[in-house]
């Protein structure tokens, strides 16, 4: 039954997150800013590997991880400092606002299971909000570059536990 009721309150957490203002501003904003670094850190390697028949300033010190990665997933360090946490403020203000929370803490169950499902919510609106990220990655697989599986996941789980 606990579990029940716990999936509802996902539910709900999950269809108002889904209609807050302020994370689909996140979802507009996101993609561009991952765009426009994965595109200027895609150039600026191609320049400095000396591709294209130019000399190669870095060719053994350049590593996809600092070339492509860092600059691509800065716009994330961006979104989680001035972004997300207008999305996180809101799955609380907005029930204190329209009185929902008084209902809300009269619900069986604890107060923990209750933030916990926020929380929950909040990580994974985070994990869509890193779909352009991983397109990026796909791209520059795709482009024939290669990354370090170890090193790509450890980035991305650092942008994961940074939220």
């Amino acid at each position: 039954m606990r579990s029940h009721s716990f999936l509802h309150l996902v539910g709900k957490e999950w269809s108002e997150l889904f209609a807050s203002r302020s994370f689909w501003l996140l979802l507009l904003m996101i993609g561009p800013l991952v765009g426009h670094g994965f595109i200027t850190a895609v150039g600026l390697y191609a320049e400095a590997s000396g591709s294209g028949g130019g000399p190669a300033a870095l060719p053994q010190g350049l590593t996809p991880l600092d070339g492509m990665l860092a600059p691509t997933f800065g716009a994330y360090d961006l979104a989680a400092t001035f972004l997300f946490p207008f999305v996180a403020i809101r799955a609380i203000a907005s029930e204190k606002q329209s009185g929902g929370l008084k209902l809300l803490l009269q619900l069986p169950g604890n107060l923990t299971s209750k933030l916990s499902a926020k929380g929950l919510v909040l990580l994974a609106g985070w994990l869509v909000a890193l779909i352009p990220g991983l397109l990026a990655i796909l791209l520059w697989k795709s482009y024939g570059g290669h990354l370090y599986a170890p090193e790509t996941l450890n980035l991305l789980l650092g942008h994961l536990l940074r939220v």
